[in-house]
């Protein structure tokens, strides 16, 4: 946690109030100046409170993680809100849904997100619905190391990981200042089968400062990880054409992130890497007219970016008003 008192006492609340008590809830203040361990202090007794100079977040993280005693870890970042059963399915899904009588070391749910105004009264709405009913290990999907190479399709508020596997993967790397996460989840699931429930068990806040920074540290985090795995055991089930593929997509992607939030895409970073002719559509091409005609994309990426923030808004705004009618219903 750094700086994160505007929203911490709602993120804390859905972490203590599970219904499936957590058992210890610990936060690192990663050297907040805005009274963010003040108030944890002051209202949350129950929660054990560290405090350390600012040392960035998979610093912050490894320390929750060491001082845990339990055999298994739950990150919750201090914007994000635990829906009251997040933790009771999880619990459930690991008790009931191991494949081959071997337990499950990682499992992530999906997160649903919501735009920063609406998320407060998404939280309150949803937490008078009825749970989902018990997981099928057929609910469950694993994803392959390929896939996960690709990207992470769920954020660290929503994955549950034995401290075993955690520790043994070197938890979060302190040297990796954006897409950490990713990096750790490329990790994990060279070492670990890795199981995703569809469900969603977590508000993802989304603000339009928490899109500002970072676009070229995450460029180049992509490229390490991608040199990183090249020619590793794990990545040798993939042709030469799909490693192509694979690199193009990472490269397309950045570039969209650095068009949109207006920074520079560190091309360099990429070079030596494998990418699309630009008769392949569509990474191939839209790459094409990136480093040809940078501006017009840098325009196009924004205006997408737009509809896609207009789309999330609304569409929180209508899961409030659904909630808020399911749960009325439910009450008569």
């Amino acid at each position: 946690m750094w700086n994160g008192r505007a929203h911490l006492e709602a993120t804390l609340r859905s972490v203590v109030g599970q219904t499936y008590p957590p058992g210890e809830v610990i936060v690192v203040d990663d050297g907040s100046t805005d009274g963010s361990g003040d108030l944890v202090r002051e209202r949350f007794p129950q929660v054990k409170l560290v405090r350390q100079e600012n040392r960035g977040v998979s610093a912050a993280r490894n320390r929750g993680a060491a001082m845990a005693a339990h055999e298994y870890l739950a990150f919750c970042d201090a914007d994000d809100i635990w829906l009251p059963w997040k933790l009771a399915r999880q619990v459930a899904t690991l008790e009931t849904c191991s494949t081959d009588g071997e337990p499950i070391h990682v499992l992530a749910s999906r997160a649903l997100p919501v735009w920063d105004e609406e998320t407060d009264a998404l939280a309150q709405a949803m937490a008078g619905l009825h749970p989902p009913p018990p997981p099928e290990p057929s609910d469950l999907r694993k994803m392959t190391f390929v896939e996960c190479l690709k990207g992470t399709p769920v954020i660290p508020s929503t994955f549950i990981v034995s401290k075993l596997a955690f520790e043994e993967t070197g938890g979060f790397d302190e040297t990796v200042q954006a897409a950490e996460d990713w990096e750790l989840w490329v990790r994990l699931s060279a070492r670990r089968n890795i199981y995703v429930d569809p469900s969603r068990l977590c508000l993802h806040r989304l603000r339009v400062g928490s899109l500002s920074t970072g676009s070229e540290l995450m460029a180049r985090t992509s490229a390490t990880v991608l040199r990183k795995w090249a020619g590793s055991p794990e990545a040798r089930s993939m042709s030469e054409a799909e490693y192509r593929r694979l690199c193009s997509w990472h490269r397309l992607w950045n570039a969209y992130l650095c068009a949109v939030r207006r920074g520079r895409f560190p091309d360099e970073a990429f070079r030596g890497l494998p990418v699309d002719s630009w008769t392949v559509f569509p990474n191939g091409a839209a790459l094409a007219i990136a480093r040809r005609l940078p501006g017009p994309f840098g325009i196009a990426c924004r205006l997408y970016r737009r509809y896609r923030a207009r789309r999330i808004r609304s569409r929180s705004r209508r899961l409030v008003g659904a909630s808020r009618r399911l749960v009325g219903a439910s009450r008569r």
